[in-house]
């Protein structure tokens, strides 16, 4: 039996086993299941999220028996663990190794690779951040309701384990240590790049949660390690911990100003856009109003249709071709609010084609000469003192995505998260 059986029994009531069984005891034990002496010490070391997922994974292992999955949710479950494996290629695991690696000389320089390989770190944490942070979000839209589907019974079972991953998760030290330095270092890079005031309440909290994170991962380091090596892992402890929280902080510190410059790109264009509506409507306003106008001077001057129109920032001109005026008899003076004007007006080109000898070639080759033709124009200018601007509407608030994001870095994704432990802790 390994451990993997003993996973999937209940630890509040495994019976002891004889110190020094024999080998028919041995065969009995295997065939009720009984633990050894052996996987009874493996057990015992086993912490509260280990016992609870035991025993959840005994109940899905009896509802698998007294449900068996069909086809289709066999081939679903195969495609799931496909999609939750996690392939790094080759070159790219290599590339970690050597990302995570500060060498083996001297402590001076193993500080000084750590320093220069601190900034593209937390460029790999902030792209590994927002790819969990989508992947979550993928599976809570589209997986998640899937497998609900196709696993009504499991999905109680699963969320529970979900949830004691959780729980395990927060109540590690380290966990909240991350949090701080996530929280203070972007607190920090949204003051950097928005200009704003420095969150002190952010600041803080972020500062409490490290010194209590720190504090508390020591004590527990104390409390587990043995007596003549306390020191020295309490000081390993401090010292990997020494390794992480710059880079969180940094990780944190880069990934507010990343999303933050995507805000104010994002607001930028929104400003562009909002400023670009509201001159279209200022304009269409103006128009409007001056159209009144030139019908108001319609009903006041039996005139033609004028041939031209332009509508100007303080009036709208109406003019006519000149033939046109002087045909109609119209009065070349200024009315009361009108103001009489002539202009020349490009109203075509005329072309003409002529003929030249290219001696380079030795052949005739035409020549296209365009004329432009202006003629004038008669008219009247009526002002249009009386628009107003409409109101400029309030552009809309702001969403502050880094906002949004604070108070969850640090953390990763909640439910993929998995704290790191202490040298001690992992050697007991």
């Amino acid at each position: 039996m390994n451990i993997t059986q003993i996973k999937t029994q209940s630890f509040m009531q495994l019976p002891q086993s004889p110190a020094s069984p024999s080998p028919s005891n041995k065969i009995i034990d295997t065939i009720a299941f009984r633990p050894t002496s052996l996987e009874l010490e493996a057990a015992q070391k086993m912490d509260w999220k280990d016992r609870l997922i035991a025993v959840l994974d005994k109940g899905e292992a009896k509802l698998e028996k007294l449900m068996p999955n069909f086809k289709i949710q066999n081939d679903f479950d195969v495609l799931w663990q496909e999609l939750n494996q996690h392939k790094v290629h080759p070159d790219m695991a290599k590339f970690n190794s050597w990302l995570r690696d500060n060498g083996q000389g001297a402590w001076y320089t193993q500080l000084a690779t750590y320093l220069l390989k601190l900034p593209l770190r937390a460029a790999c944490n902030v792209m590994h951040l927002l790819f969990n942070f989508i992947k979550l979000a993928v599976k809570i839209a589209v997986c998640v309701p899937t497998q609900i589907a196709m696993h009504p019974l499991k999905a109680p079972i699963k969320l529970a384990k979900l949830l004691v991953q959780l729980i395990h998760n927060l109540a590690q030290p380290e966990t909240w240590s991350k949090i701080g330095m996530g929280l203070m270092g972007s607190s920090l890079g949204y003051a950097a790049i928005s200009g704003g005031s420095l969150g002190v309440i952010t600041l803080g909290i972020g500062a409490a949660l490290t010194i209590g994170g720190i504090s508390l991962g020591t004590i527990k380091t104390a409390l587990i390690a043995d007596r003549r090596a306390l020191w020295h892992d309490v000081k390993t402890y401090l010292l990997e911990q020494a390794k992480q929280l710059p880079e969180d902080f940094l990780t944190g510190f880069c990934t507010v100003m990343f999303l933050e410059g995507i805000h104010q790109v994002m607001r930028g264009i929104q400003k562009l856009h909002h400023a670009n509506m509201y001159s279209i409507a200022k304009r269409n306003s103006r128009i409007a109003f001056s159209k009144e106008q030139v019908d108001a001077f319609y009903h006041k001057h039996p005139y033609p249709h004028y041939d031209r129109i332009k509508y100007n920032n303080n009036s709208v001109s109406i003019s006519w071709h000149h033939r046109t005026f002087d045909r109609f008899g119209l009065p070349p003076s200024s009315a009361a609010g009108e103001t009489f004007f002539t202009e020349c007006v490009h109203t075509r080109n005329i072309y003409s084609t002529s003929w030249a000898y290219n001696y380079s070639t030795g052949q005739m080759e035409s020549i296209i000469t365009s004329t432009p033709v202006y003629e004038e124009f008669l008219g009247y200018r009526i002002p249009i003192d009386g628009w107003q601007a409409p109101l400029k509407p309030a552009i809309g608030a702001a969403v502050r995505v880094s906002d949004k994001i604070i108070p969850t870095l640090g953390l990763d994704v909640a439910l993929d998260v998995v704290t790191s432990q202490p040298a001690i802790a992992k050697a007991s």
